[in-house]
């Protein structure tokens, strides 16, 4: 992203388990059906970002996942979805957090 800066990744389960991720991630969690949570170790808790995204569900379609301008705490919540607007479904990601 053009002037922007990596602040964190993760790779996430269906199950909401980190399966890898940059080193200020230190966990991961399922909320609800397709809503997850990263936990982020920095500390920086002021910024503003954008979370960026790419599901896979058990088909073959790809989905996106993000949000603009989230604003940014050491827990991060994203929404998974089979299309945009349409319901939350469980589904591995993999998330970026620029800002």
């Amino acid at each position: 992203m053009p002037g922007m800066t990596l602040r964190a990744w993760a790779h996430v389960s269906a199950a909401g388990v980190l399966i890898d991720g940059s080193p200020n991630v230190s966990g991961a969690s399922k909320v609800s059906t397709g809503t997850y949570a990263i936990t982020l170790s920095d500390g920086n808790a002021s910024a503003y970002g954008v979370l960026k995204g790419l599901a896979q569900s058990n088909s073959t379609l790809p989905l996106f996942v993000g949000m603009k301008a989230v604003p940014v705490t050491n827990t991060v919540t994203y929404m998974s979805q089979g299309a945009a607007g349409g319901a939350p479904l469980d589904s591995v990601c993999h998330v970026e957090l620029w800002e």
